[in-house]
């Protein structure tokens, strides 16, 4: 079976960037996107400094984390090993770029049109809001050609070829030299591989091969906002429940009626984030590995049963509590699945794992139980409810304050404060109303605070900095 690879020489590669712009010329990426950047790394210290220079592209995984958490199915992974993104699919949510632990994948936010004859005749077949990659220069692979990249090395750094073929250029330079694949949190089973004794010879070694981190800066507060209203109407329609079971509004269940109107604007909140919004229903097609795409399809349903039990509809007995049942159920997975998202990107090390689901439940029952203390009263058990939760989501962040100690630092703060005036509420009757308010205003504030704060502790490899500079360091994880 062909798998195709390229070994990258630290040897001869003498960083001129011809294979950058020889890249950006095939391609036709749009201003601002470089899919085959060179960094350059500067070994040892002054006066014996050496520069060693890192050539990068996408990595072509055997087992990519882009196609996995793309919730549209837009990325495939050709037989040949090519990972290729189909622009026709991509809906803009960036998942992907994130999921990429070697930053190559990038999202085009192009808002102006093409102006030189150039920019018409090849920017143009880029589609704004979608992401892009390096193909392996796929058209050329197809005919039989090398990747752009390849030719137009002057050093001969980069050599491409079939990885299984034992007889191939690639195969026979990774069998005579030392090499490693670029350094990465997370094991991919990557195509390309880099000739490490150039490395040596700087002073360097194969640790020396990697990316700088940079914070992601594709999820931020549109993320935060759509997540925390996402919590909000899945925790309302819980604690409506159980803790203030009548009320309407123009006849309406209140609790159902609220969940719907929170989940919903969530909805509203993300199709304007995304960057083709209109292919949103696309995003319930990965669903096999996708936590988005299962999101997404636990929002539809929840919504339909929210509205359901909302009107004043005379439901039999049995159709009202499955309906109730299964609505409670999806609420959980509502308001938990960003977080399961966040943690199945393994190549930002901050999300790894359960907690932030755990974490974003617990404060969307906080949510929940604090619009049910503003909407009704502050009677005991709101209040006590309210306090068990914020002691709760205070011992959680104390938990974590090592592994993300801005964010658990943001959740200590709201979540004491708010289980603190809960407290006060509790035994100082005559300050009920003013301190109950307080601490559901604290309650409501946390939840969003603290996943402001954990998208801000995402990082991962990316050979651009901050503001998009070649070779930046912004944030390096222990």
């Amino acid at each position: 079976m062909t798998r195709l690879g390229m070994a990258l020489d630290t040897v001869t590669c003498i960083g001129c960037l011809a294979c950058t712009l020889a890249c950006k010329v095939e391609n036709g990426s749009p201003a601002g996107i470089w899919l085959a950047p060179v960094i350059d790394k500067e070994i040892g210290d002054f006066p014996q400094v050496r520069r060693l220079s890192i050539p990068t592209l996408c990595i072509h995984c055997a087992e990519p984390p882009c196609l996995d958490a793309c919730p549209t199915g837009a990325i495939s992974r050709r037989d040949d090993g090519i990972v290729l993104i189909n622009p026709d699919a991509c809906c803009g949510s960036r998942a992907c770029v994130i999921a990429c632990p070697y930053g190559a994948i990038h999202f085009n936010r192009r808002a102006r049109g093409p102006d030189t004859p150039f920019e018409i005749a090849k920017v143009r077949l880029h589609q704004p809001g979608t992401a892009h990659k390096c193909t392996f220069c796929v058209d050329r692979v197809d005919r039989g050609l090398e990747p752009a990249c390849v030719v137009a090395c002057p050093t001969g750094a980069r050599i491409f070829g079939d990885r299984e073929d034992p007889d191939s250029p690639l195969s026979r330079v990774l069998k005579d030299r030392p090499s490693t694949p670029i350094g990465a949190p997370i094991e991919t089973s990557p195509s390309v591989s880099y000739l490490s004794d150039g490395a040596y010879l700087a002073g360097a070694t194969e640790a020396d091969i990697a990316l700088p981190h940079r914070r992601q800066g594709q999820w931020g507060w549109v993320h935060a906002l759509e997540w925390w209203l996402l919590g909000a109407g899945a925790g309302i329609f819980h604690a409506h429940h159980w803790l203030a079971p009548a009320g309407t509004i123009l006849d309406l269940d209140r609790g159902p009626l609220l969940a719907f109107l929170l989940v919903a604007a969530a909805g509203g909140v993300l199709l304007l984030e995304l960057g083709r919004p209109f292919r949103f229903p696309r995003a319930v097609i990965n669903w096999r590995t996708s936590w988005i795409s299962r999101g997404a399809i636990a929002d539809l349903v929840f919504l339909a049963l929210a509205a359901l039990l909302a009107l004043p509809l005379a439901l039999p007995g049995a159709v009202e509590t499955a309906a109730i049942a299964g609505a409670m159920a999806l609420a959980i997975l509502v308001a938990a699945y960003p977080g399961l998202a966040l943690g199945t990107m393994r190549s930002v090390r901050a999300w790894r794992g359960p907690w932030p689901a755990l974490e974003f439940l617990v404060e969307s029952s906080l949510s929940g139980v604090a619009l049910v203390g503003f909407l009704s009263t502050w009677s005991e058990p709101v209040l006590t409810s309210l306090a068990a939760l914020a002691l709760l989501r205070l011992a959680m962040a104390a938990g974590r304050r090592r592994a993300v100690p801005i964010a658990a630092g943001t959740a200590m703060i709201g979540a004491g404060l708010a289980g603190g005036l809960a407290i006060l509420a509790l035994v100082l009757p005559s300050a009920t109303a003013l301190a109950g308010s307080a601490a559901g205003l604290a309650a409501l504030i946390v939840g969003l605070a603290a996943k402001l704060a954990t998208l801000g502790a995402g990082s991962s490899p990316s050979p651009f900095g901050a503001g998009g500079e070649l070779g930046g360091s912004v944030h390096a994880e222990d």
